[in-house]
C-alpha cells in the first residue's frame, strides 16, 4: 500500500520513467541514481509499473538501514 502512495507522489514528479526513477530516489534515498541504477530501475518501470518500481526502493538496505 505505502508503495502506491509513493508511486502517485514520484508520477506528479515527472512525466516519464527516467525523471521518475530520479525523482524516487531523491525522496526515498536523497540521492541520485547511478547509471545503472537508473537503466535498471527504468527498465522496471517501463514492464511492470511506478509502484513495482518504488517498492524495489522500499525494500533496499539503504532504506531500511540508517548508518
Amino acid at each position: 500500500v505505502m508503495a502506491k502512495h509513493f508511486a502517485a507522489r514520484v508520477e506528479k514528479s515527472a512525466p516519464d520513467a527516467a525523471g521518475r526513477v530520479r525523482a524516487a530516489f531523491r525522496i526515498a534515498l536523497q540521492r541520485n541514481p547511478t547509471s545503472g541504477e537508473s537503466a535498471d530501475l527504468t527498465a522496471h518501470i517501463d514492464k511492470f509499473g511506478t509502484a513495482a518500481a518504488c517498492r524495489v526502493l522500499l525494500n533496499l538496505n539503504e532504506f531500511v538501514f540508517a548508518d
